[in-house]
């Protein structure tokens, strides 16, 4: 009800979003208490299609997991240069009993929504610290910001992975001595961190 009652709210007055809800309680600031990245896409879903608005919460959340699980094929590819071992990630990623209880008992729009860009914010994101060209690093800053935009603790948790993944990917795959290679990684990742919170705050 409450993403439903959101989600109407934008769709109303997309593109904008007005500061003050007032069908919440006594009132709140949308959007300074919430992201409302999840809501923006079911309201553009709804406008450039048939679906309702609750019909288009549906859809993105059922369809989040099967784009998910693409994601992890593609991820578990890249790494592994093996079928059988992505095919085997995605499966048991649709498999997961918690995976369909986010969409089917609880209804986790905003989680589920943002957990689209995880994985390509981190592949980006490694692909730049190997090749080291631009356009991977936007697209690791856009997906960093579309997963903020869409749920807060999404966002901290890919910041905490971002600054993680920088000390193991030195410590493993050190090409210009550890403590450099440290430096460098941790650099991007707090370059990574910064733009995508600045485009958050600019949208």
């Amino acid at each position: 009800g409450f993403y439903l009652a959101v989600t109407d709210w934008v769709s109303h007055y997309f593109p904008f979003t007005p500061q003050w809800y007032p069908l919440a309680g006594g009132g709140v600031s949308l959007l300074q208490a919430t992201q409302v990245g999840a809501y923006y896409i079911s309201a553009i879903l709804s406008k450039i299609s048939f679906f309702s608005l609750g019909q288009s919460i549906r859809v993105i959340e059922f369809a989040s997991i099967f784009v998910i699980a693409l994601e992890l094929y593609f991820l578990a590819w890249y790494f592994f240069r093996s079928q059988i071992t992505a095919l085997l990630a995605a499966v048991f990623f649709l498999i997961m009993q918690p995976v369909w209880s986010m969409v089917i008992e609880i209804g986790m729009l905003p989680q589920i929504t943002s957990l689209i860009f995880v994985l390509p914010a981190f592949f980006f994101f490694e692909v730049f610290l190997d090749k080291r060209q631009a356009p991977w690093l936007v697209g690791a800053v856009i997906s960093f910001a579309l997963a903020v935009f869409s749920h807060l603790i999404t966002g901290a948790l890919l910041v905490e992975w971002f600054i993680t993944y920088s000390f193991l990917r030195a410590f493993l795959l050190p090409r210009k001595g550890i403590l450099r290679e440290l430096a460098i990684n941790l650099f991007w990742a707090f370059l990574t961190i910064v733009l995508g919170f600045a485009l958050v705050a600019f949208w």
